[in-house]
């Protein structure tokens, strides 16, 4: 419950809304990482609002925050409404559900870790883990790195974050990124993909002003020293700026 909008709001207009998957028909499958499942918000918001087949994969280290809303699901609507289906993907780890229009993963463990397994490539990737300021390191250079193997070309990553050490990061893992729609929370948020096309607002020339003048433009396991002019020639020199 830690966004200011609101954990439903948030997932309704930061994921579901951007990520278009509303559009898809019954015939359409989305596989959709979930990745810092929480208590499910943005997982079931998708389940609720779409009328396409959903390979759901969510990834979540510490299941005591559902667990506990579980517990008291009788606050939330959604959860209350799949309650029983939530302890069951908790305990069981994989279910079914809307008439096997939904197929729910749960892959708990590290992230990272995770990935060794056999997972199906996304098409959506809900990106919301704690706060950078939290856990820095998995919004890194590193962390972004790690997922492109992972990616199809036309995959798109959805995230509440766009501070300029995380933006800058997915850009020099190799992202193309973008503008996110704005919330009565935040002014931005950020979209990336391998394919420019997938974007709304790919970030220009004018962001690198930003990275210029900002007190804290570098990706959180940039070398030390912390030279700018070094991040902005990486920066330029990234397929984000060269396509």
């Amino acid at each position: 419950m830690h966004s200011r909008l609101g954990t439903w709001e948030e997932a309704r207009r930061v994921y579901l809304e951007p990520s278009r998957v509303e559009e898809k028909g019954p015939a359409e499958e989305v596989v959709i990482w979930d990745v810092g499942m929480g208590i499910a918000a943005n997982a079931l918001t998708a389940i609720a609002h779409t009328r396409c087949r959903l390979r759901i994969i969510s990834f979540e280290n510490d299941l005591d925050g559902m667990c506990t809303a579980l517990a008291h699901a009788e606050r939330f609507d959604l959860l209350l409404r799949f309650r029983r289906e939530l302890a069951q993907l908790v305990s069981e780890k994989s279910i079914s559900l809307e008439n096997g229009l939904v197929n729910w993963q749960l892959l708990e463990g590290n992230f990272f870790a995770c990935l060794r397994q056999n997972v199906d490539l996304p098409d959506l990737i809900f990106w919301d883990f704690y706060s950078p300021s939290v856990f820095p390191s998995l919004w890194s250079t590193g962390s972004f790195r790690a997922i492109l193997p992972h990616l199809k070309p036309s995959t798109l990553l959805l995230t509440y974050a766009a501070a300029t050490p995380v933006r800058s990061a997915m850009i020099l893992a190799g992202l193309q990124v973008g503008r996110g729609v704005a919330t009565p929370a935040k002014s931005e948020t950020t979209e990336a993909s391998l394919d420019r096309s997938g974007l709304r607002a790919p970030l220009g020339p004018e962001w690198l002003r930003k990275v210029s003048v900002s007190s804290q433009p570098f990706p959180y396991d940039f070398p030390e020293p912390l030279d700018r002019a070094k991040l902005l020639s990486l920066l330029q020199e990234s397929p984000h700026f060269n396509e």
